[in-house]
């Protein structure tokens, strides 16, 4: 899949990073990694395989909690700015 097939229309990842396909996030080095070890295109498909892809997972997990917190915390500004 090329990157201009891809719709991020709507994602909270995108609408952070304005980057499609997670671009500039946690993800990108992980799915790099990923590529390396002939993960992305082939039927094993991506998985966690091994203490450095974990790492990198982990990042990725961590940065997908701290944009869930934002998005949460933005959206009690906003209701209590109705009031």
């Amino acid at each position: 899949m090329l990157m201009e097939e891809i719709s991020c229309e709507g994602c909270p990842v995108y609408n952070e990073t304005g980057k499609l396909g997670c671009g500039g996030t946690p993800y990108e080095k992980w799915w790099k990694y990923q590529d390396q070890h002939g993960f992305t295109r082939t039927e094993k498909s991506l998985r966690v395989f091994n203490s450095i892809s974990k790492i990198y997972a982990t990042e990725f997990f961590k940065f997908l909690i701290d944009l869930k917190e934002k998005f949460e915390k933005d959206l009690v500004l906003e209701e209590k700015e109705r009031l």
